[in-house]
């Protein structure tokens, strides 16, 4: 009698609410009725009061409460929830023995609470919902260790949970076991991010001795973060660093980063006290502005050699420091450039500044296929040399002003419906205020035609076979060739009369024609969505250039051949050649193989080879390999880097290291061996919820990206 009275008094005002909803009427989420199911439910209609008992839930809005029992007051829209009590909001899970609840303030309070908020759990005396989206555990911990009594976890008097967004925390002790190893002052993580809040890396090696590398990452908002680092290096000393990533609503993002240590072996000629400054900032201004600049302050050139040698020195060397701005539009791209130098031990050529137009292919007449190109800049340069490289000095250094502009027009046509040519005509004056010889306002006049052709044919072969899990379902073989000519009028001013400043300065008369013939095989696979899709199986160009003339007596001459392959028969696999063929030698002077094994059953493997003439050979490969099995205490891993020079019969680099899967942690210890003399050891223990690290050791196999032309 009880749960028929109830259900009419709850489902006549969702009668009511779906009216209103089809008429097109907002509804007022505040009026929704609070319906309890269970076992037993009975309704209090003096006092406005529902019990609910065995196998009680409750559904409101996005939160659901499972329990043995409940009493709801109506009027107050507030429950008290007893005996195996859940709560449910979006993908979190949150359990007590009792729970108070508002449910139009969404606020309550959990006895004894346990929380679900994957990757994280946690454990509190009481859980407070104090809104909609945040949670107060009370003398608690958090963890991203499923077991009851977890491996490690990160306690503290109260502890905030904003669902979705972030952990914050004061006063925090980082335990592992039963034994308190670290204390943290402020603790905010972004559930969303991968980085941990700790990093300690111990490690040893000849140019730092025993070292300990620890990083704290601190986070304000999600525009405002970075890392504070401290690291300790027993024949280097302390050093202390900070970087900060930021972000502006109106003026885009970037980040800082300063580093600085008082280096007991700064190396023969540099001081002592050693630095670096970095910033990089992009802001895009508009749909068609963008502004990004960079700078780079270091106290001596090898700074980044030394102490972030894999994370920066083998990218980039000699940062630089630039400020540019970029608008673009449909058919144009103006830019400015300001380049100064900072460093005065690397070379640099300045643009104090540089401004630079680019006018894209524009149809000149709507009847007609004409295009016209254009490049043009204007420039205020300045060739400044290293004090300490070559013997070359400041004191050497020389600039000018250039004025420089390239004009073309071409008409692109087919002829019998597969023969593409693209004939052009050009021409380039450059003006410079001073040249080699010190003359002043000296112009340059160059011209050039010539003409793209290219062809396209192909033939499909009906073959169908899943022969080796290959899943061919027919055959296109396409062939490509290709020709362009190209005549360089030889220039009234040669280029050893010029300032040389880039490639402009140093353009030469030219005659030749480059050749190219490529062989491309394509099939149809099967999509994850049962569609098709075009899969490049292999492709293969061989490539020359024909000399008729150029600047330095060269006639009637067939250059180097140049050969590229790429094959991808699975997804998993990949494998890149280039090879470069010396006519005049008769032997290669350059080859360079890659392959590639992408997570082939849990496996990741490649290997290079590289060789060049008067240069060592080399073979480069990498095996990772990860045993999969569900019990991580039988769960090991390795990974092996190799870099072996042939001509000298010696490894130049090796890297070994055993991964040890720990339940939620994983260990590495990694041994990396240069020049067969140099060890470096180093352990990396890593949070598997959180895998990312901010510091840079192991070695990477660069190969090639799939589909790039070098």
């Amino acid at each position: 009698m009880f749960k028929k009275i109830l259900l009419s008094y709850i489902i006549f005002p969702l009668l009511l609410v779906a009216a209103a909803s089809a008429e097109g009427e907002d509804i007022d989420t505040k009026t929704l009725p609070i319906v309890v199911n269970g076992d037993k439910v009975q309704y209090d209609h003096a006092n406005k009061i529902v019990t609910g008992t065995g196998n009680v839930s409750i559904n409101y809005k996005d939160i659901r409460i499972t329990c043995d029992k409940i009493t709801v007051n109506l009027d107050a829209k507030e429950g008290l929830a007893e005996g195996n009590v859940t709560l449910y909001q979006q993908d979190n899970v949150f359990s007590a023995e009792n729970v108070v609840y508002n449910f139009e303030n969404k606020t309550g309070e959990l006895i004894n609470g346990e929380m679900k908020m994957p990757p994280w759990y946690g454990n509190a005396e009481s859980i407070e919902k104090v809104a909609d989206q945040e949670f107060d555990l009370n003398k608690s911990y958090i963890t991203t260790c499923d077991y009851e009594k977890p491996h490690y976890r990160i306690e503290a008097r109260t502890i905030k949970i904003y669902l979705g967004d972030r952990v914050t925390a004061w006063n925090v002790l980082f335990y592992v076991g039963d034994m308190p190893i670290m204390y943290i002052p402020y603790y905010n993580h972004p559930l969303k991010d991968n980085l941990p809040q700790v990093n300690l890396v111990p490690g040893h090696n000849d140019e730092w001795g025993a070292y300990l590398l620890s990083s704290w990452r601190y986070y304000f908002h999600p525009d405002s973060k970075g890392h504070v680092h401290v690291d300790w290096r027993s024949k280097r000393g302390f050093a202390e660093g900070l970087d900060y990533k930021y972000g502006m609503e109106k003026f885009g993002k970037g980040y800082a980063r300063f580093y600085y240590l008082h280096d007991k072996e700064p190396g023969s000629g540099i001081d002592d006290k050693r630095y670096r400054v970095q910033v990089r900032h992009k802001w895009p201004v508009d749909e068609n502005t963008f502004m990004a600049g960079e700078f780079h302050k270091l106290s001596d050139r090898d700074f980044i050699k030394d102490f972030f040698y894999k994370e920066e020195y083998e990218l980039d060397h000699e940062p630089q420091t630039y400020l540019t701005l970029i608008g673009a539009k449909e058919n144009y791209t103006l830019s400015m450039l300001y380049r100064p130098k900072v460093n005065d031990f690397f070379t640099v050529t300045e643009r104090l500044p540089e401004a630079r137009l680019n006018i894209r292919k524009l149809k000149l007449l709507n009847h007609l296929n004409l295009y016209y190109t254009n490049t043009s800049s204007i420039a205020v340069l300045n060739k400044s040399f290293a004090n300490d490289v070559d013997g070359a000095r400041a004191g050497d250094s020389y600039d000018a002003t250039r004025a420089d502009t390239y004009n073309e027009l071409s008409y692109p046509f087919s002829l019998f419906g597969f023969l593409n040519l693209n004939p052009f005509i050009g021409t380039r004056q450059t003006f410079y205020t001073e040249d080699e010889a010190g003359n002043d306002n000296i112009v340059r006049d160059l011209y050039n035609t010539g003409v793209d052709i290219y062809a396209r044919s192909y033939k499909i072969y009906d073959v169908e076979t899943n022969f080796l899990n290959l899943d061919i379902n027919k055959i296109r073989h396409l062939i490509i060739p290709s020709a362009r000519y190209e005549y360089i009028r030889e220039p009234k001013v040669s280029p050893e009369d010029l300032l040389q400043f880039d490639e402009i300065d140093a353009i030469r008369q030219k005659n030749s024609v480059e050749l190219a013939i490529e062989h491309k095989l394509q099939t149809k696979r099967h999509a994850d969505d049962g569609s098709e899709k075009t899969v490049d199986l292999l492709s293969f160009i061989v490539s020359s250039e024909y000399v008729f003339l150029d600047d330095f007596g060269q006639d009637n001459k067939l250059l180097g051949i140049k050969y590229d392959l790429e094959t991808r028969p699975y997804d998993w696999l990949y494998f890149d050649a280039e090879a470069h063929l010396d006519r005049e030698a008769r032997q290669f002077d350059t080859f360079n193989a890659d392959l590639h094994v992408t997570k082939y059953k849990d496996m990741t493997f490649g290997a290079g080879y590289r060789y060049e003439q008067d240069e060592n050979s080399q073979v480069t490969s990498y095996f990772n390999y990860d045993i999969p099995n569900k019990d991580w205490k039988k769960r090991w891993g390795f990974r092996i880097y190799n870099r072996y020079e042939l001509q000298e019969k010696q490894f130049q680099e090796q890297e070994y290291t055993i991964v040890k899967d720990l339940h939620c942690w994983s260990s590495e210890l990694t041994c990396r061996i240069e020049d067969e003399t140099d060890y470096t050891f180093w352990v990396i223990f890593r949070l598997k919820a959180f895998p990312d690290i901010p510091f840079f050791f192991r070695t990477t196999y660069r190969g090639p990206e799939p589909g790039a032309r070098r």
